[in-house]
């Protein structure tokens, strides 16, 4: 994973710093009590790199900017998710990413990682896990940019 991001750092100016061990502590428990969802190993192994990637129109969410306390443009994740549940009632998913046409997520029900189309919602395609689902987050961005 950290390849891939390196590559988007060649291509583009990824200017958001990493989430510190506290900012990655305190979203686990916010995620946890307000969404009775947990975030995978690699994917907080990948916070610690980058706090949310913004790229044209793909993004990546990071540790939320209340709990980071900072002025980066970050979309966060545990903000993200709470307005699809709140607005949407889903509370199935767990959204990381999206870009022009997908949402990259994990079913929790299904458990298993999906990229989602945009407009209906239908399953485009699976991943054994989180890396996987990165790894198709990044070549698209990589693809289209």
């Amino acid at each position: 994973m950290i390849e891939r991001l390196n590559q988007i750092r060649a291509k583009f100016p990824i200017e958001n710093l990493p989430a510190t061990p506290d900012n990655i502590f305190h979203l686990q428990k916010q995620m946890a009590q307000k969404l009775n969802s947990f975030l995978p190993k690699s994917y907080l192994n990948l916070l610690e790199n980058v706090n949310g990637i913004i790229c044209n129109s793909s993004t990546m969410y990071g540790v939320d900017q209340d709990i980071v306390k900072t002025k980066e443009k970050i979309v966060g994740i545990l903000a993200v998710n709470l307005t699809f549940f709140q607005k949407e009632n889903i509370t199935n998913l767990i959204f990381f990413a999206e870009d022009a046409q997908y949402y990259y997520v994990f079913d929790k029900r299904k458990k298993q990682y999906e990229s989602l189309n945009k407009s209906n919602r239908e399953v485009i395609a699976t991943y054994p896990n989180f890396e996987e689902l990165f790894g198709q987050f990044t070549k698209n961005l990589l693809k289209n940019h």
